[in-house]
């Protein structure tokens, strides 16, 4: 047998260091109902998993006094939440939860809630692979009037997964930023588009959305969340003799 040399270990390293992504399991979501609004997954979570939950709503009162969102399930998890952003009319949120416990109820059931009220509000909910709970930034915008929407920038790191969310009051077309991967999007009543995206560099990013009229309405987050230090399936091993 021959013995595996500095070369074969090398080769070894390097292969096991190529990166990979989380990625989307499945996703549900719930509209333009009063508070509370529930999302049930049409299928069980996987142990491990991360579920992720966008929330907008256009808040009863003025926000952000109007917009007390909060997301809950019925196997009594609690769950992360990023900065609220807000304007005069919308507010938009997100709330996560990695390894969350899955009895009694698998698929779980969310509840998405604004204990302020809300007139309309959108309620979004995603199972990701190999996230963990960590973060890597958070940050928001709003706009005067405008076709495009940029969230300010967040750095990150070179495996995160990259969260946009939108939400808009008015009648134009809400469509997710190039580059971006549409989980879910409707444009009936309040309009949003919830994306996501990997890193496939460390650096600097913002989400971004584009509305088909000029509107002075709209709201954007972004959220990155850090990956799992190894994901099933990503790295090849090599075994063959060094030389």
């Amino acid at each position: 047998m021959k013995k595996l040399t500095t070369t074969g270990f090398l080769l070894i390293f390097l292969l096991l260091a190529i990166p990979c992504h989380a990625s989307l399991v499945q996703h549900a979501a719930s509209s333009q109902g009063a508070t509370p609004l529930t999302v049930t997954l049409g299928s069980a979570v996987t142990a491990g998993d991360t579920i992720v939950v966008g929330i907008a709503g256009d808040g009863v009162d003025t926000p952000p006094t109007g917009c007390k969102f909060a997301a809950t399930d019925n196997n009594s998890n609690s769950y992360s939440s990023s900065t609220l952003f807000n304007n005069s009319t919308l507010c938009v949120q997100v709330f996560w939860i990695t390894a969350p416990t899955l009895s009694p109820n698998n698929p779980p059931t969310i509840t998405c809630a604004d204990s302020a009220g809300d007139n309309h509000m959108w309620c979004d909910v995603a199972e990701f692979s190999s996230l963990t709970t960590n973060t890597d930034g958070n940050a928001g915008a709003t706009v005067t009037s405008t076709t495009s929407l940029s969230t300010s920038s967040i750095t990150t790191t070179v495996t995160d997964t990259i969260f946009g969310f939108f939400a808009d009051s008015g009648s134009a077309t809400m469509s997710a930023g190039s580059g971006w991967n549409v989980i879910d999007s409707s444009n009936t009543n309040l309009h949003f588009v919830f994306e996501y995206n990997t890193g496939e560099a460390a650096g600097t990013y913002s989400a971004t959305a584009s509305n088909t009229a000029a509107d002075a309405t709209w709201i954007g987050t972004i959220l990155a969340l850090k990956q799992t230090s190894t994901v099933t399936g990503c790295g090849i091993l090599c075994l063959g003799a060094g030389h």
